[in-house]
């Protein structure tokens, strides 16, 4: 198999043309309270900006960064505006109340409230609001300049809203630079990073992820994409980093074949679940909430050179992501020799699964809380029957791959007894219903990373069309959230309609901005909130676009009202650039 015979036959194309991406700039006024608070905005005629705040008028002029305080008045015309904002009767569809200010300019009608920005383009309303658009919700008066950037008077300071041309090849480029500067560290995984200051990129430092595994399969995955896509020798050189650092996962361990979570220098002081010790009567209320948690007081290990920490307990979700990165990476990148070194890594890891009775099993001879894949336990044990549709499709994928990439035939002979006399052919046909009891972004996006090894691998026309059905039972289930991922992945494998429509608009409307900020979409007009698709928060209906989201991987629910952090992290743009270079791979983007 190659990779010509793994495009998608006769994909309809999204061509790359130049579009506007809205941008933020901050332009807070100073450090004194009564100097942050704005109260009017006003733009003279050579682009001098005046701002009229508790602490009197302020100015700068276009290119200076600087305010200075002005000592003569002007007039703000705060009253005409105020009677402007009472007379305006805002279109159909305005999402938002207690307006406070209203500008008309050039093509657009910028609407400032109380609670955000509304902003209307002839076509439809947009909210910008949250800290990724604004210093302060709200807000008091809005100027807009001659290059149409809207300058935001708000409670703690300015923020101007532009528009730079951007092309979808041009945003790929940027957030490619972002990841390489802050999101990638040694060995070579793949992660966010902390700031110690929110929404300060220069105060980032790396931090470690419980998933780190997972996600840097993911990176290699976009990596083998951009190198099948362009011939680019960088993204094959950076590949191959990549699944160095996830064999070091393995070899790290000192074990024939069990795989770590992921790895920190051991200079670190801080780390995710530090090593500690529970009180019998701790332990005894962590059991009473979950029964299947596992006791694990030292999930940090020390290398045997002393240079690392790895952590322990891997599970389910890692492995998945491991056995999907190697397969793109199988399949698109690399040469004889270095498949061969691909092979072996791979053999290690499911002898071990294999030889432990479909488990992985951990440092202390017991499997880890979520590595299970034993008939035993998925077929017979009630505890682990909301796992076994999911857990039957990963399992049967990592022994297809490992047979497709081996020719071994034990592989086949495990893969075929679980399908024949464990089941597992039963357990798959027996698909979840959609259902708000049985919706989880993690297991949609695992099934994502689950099916490529399933289509491409099998050969058996009767499996095919089991597992084209799954493929298809899966995409019904998360085709409405729009994510250019589950779409370009369903495309791809089904050889359909990929949604290029939705696909493009989130990679278009994805702000440039990948700081975790909180996005708070209660209270809109536009919306309706329902406890739909999952039953354990309110969510939005319809969807509001990805510039109205907070900025998320594919394991999370898009639909949640309330989205996002504190400002303390910043994501790795890997959760587009994936989409994104798998989309031109596929010629699904030209």
């Amino acid at each position: 198999m190659d990779a010509i015979s793994l495009q998608a036959s006769n994909p309809k194309g999204y061509f790359d043309l130049p579009f506007e991406q809205q941008v933020h700039e901050a332009h807070p006024m100073g450090n004194r309270p009564e100097v942050q608070d704005v109260l009017a905005i006003e733009i003279d005629s050579t682009g001098t900006i005046f701002a009229k705040t508790r602490a009197g008028i302020f100015s700068r002029s276009g290119k200076d960064d600087d305010w200075c305080l002005e000592e003569k008045e002007m007039d703000f015309r705060i009253h005409e505006k105020r009677e402007r904002a009472a007379r305006f009767v805002p279109e159909e569809g305005f999402p938002l109340s207690d307006i406070t200010c209203v500008v008309r300019a050039e093509d657009k009608i910028w609407v400032g409230t109380s609670r955000g920005v509304a902003v209307y383009d002839d076509v439809s309303w947009s909210v910008r609001r949250g800290r990724r658009w604004l210093l302060h919700d709200e807000v008091r008066d809005i100027a807009v300049d001659a290059r149409g950037v809207a300058w935001i008077a708000t409670a703690a300071g300015i923020s101007a809203i532009g528009e730079i041309e951007m092309t979808l090849d041009r945003k790929a480029s940027l957030f490619q630079g972002v990841l390489e500067r802050r999101h990638i560290r040694e060995p070579a995984l793949v992660g966010r990073c902390s700031l110690r200051e929110p929404g300060d990129l220069s105060s980032w430092e790396p931090t470690d992820d419980d998933n780190d595994g997972q996600y840097t399969a993911m990176y290699l995955m976009m990596e083998s994409c951009r190198y099948a896509a362009t011939g680019n020798r960088e993204a094959k050189d950076r590949a191959r980093k990549a699944f160095d650092a996830l064999v070091f996962l393995q070899t790290v361990t000192q074990t024939p074949g069990f795989v770590a979570r992921t790895v920190i220098p051991s200079s670190w002081t801080r780390m995710h679940d530090a090593n500690r010790t529970y009180t019998e009567e701790e332990w005894s209320r962590i059991q009473a909430k979950d029964p299947r948690n596992k006791r694990v007081e030292t999930r940090w290990h020390l290398s045997s050179d002393g240079t690392w920490f790895w952590k322990c307990d891997t599970s389910s979700d890692e492995i998945t992501g491991h056995f999907c990165g190697y397969l793109f990476y199988y399949l698109l990148v690399e040469d004889a020799s270095e498949k061969e070194r691909i092979r072996n890594h791979v053999c290690k890891i499911m002898d071990h699964i294999v030889d432990h009775g479909f488990r992985m099993v951990d440092v202390d001879g017991e499997p880890t809380r979520w590595g299970v894949w034993a008939p035993e336990s998925l077929n017979e044990d009630p505890r682990w029957k909301p796992e076994r549709y999911h857990n039957s499709l990963e399992i049967l994928s990592f022994l297809k791959v490992t047979y497709f990439m081996t020719g071994d035939e034990k592989y086949q002979r495990e893969y075929e007894k679980l399908l024949r006399e464990h089941g597992y052919l039963d357990n798959i046909r027996n698909r979840l219903p959609h259902s708000p009891l049985t919706y989880s972004n993690i297991d949609n996006e695992l099934a994502a990373l689950t099916f490529p090894g399933l289509i491409w691998c099998e050969t058996d026309p009767e499996l095919l069309q089991v597992y084209r059905e799954c493929l298809d039972h899966w995409f019904e289930g998360v085709r409405s959230e729009g994510s250019p991922y589950f779409n370009f992945t369903y495309g791809m494998l089904a050889g359909q309609d990929p949604c290029i429509e939705a696909s493009s608009s989130y990679l278009r409307t994805s702000p440039l901005d990948l700081i975790d900020w909180r996005m708070d979409n209660t209270g809109r007009k536009d919306l309706e909130y329902k406890r739909f698709p999952s039953p354990e928060s309110l969510q939005t209906h319809p969807l509001p676009p990805a510039s109205e989201r907070a900025v998320t991987r594919w394991d999370k629910n898009p639909w949640v009202a309330i989205q996002g952090g504190d400002g303390v992290s910043e994501w790795c743009p890997n959760y587009w650039l994936l989409p994104y270079w798998m989309g031109r791979w596929q010629g699904f983007i030209q």
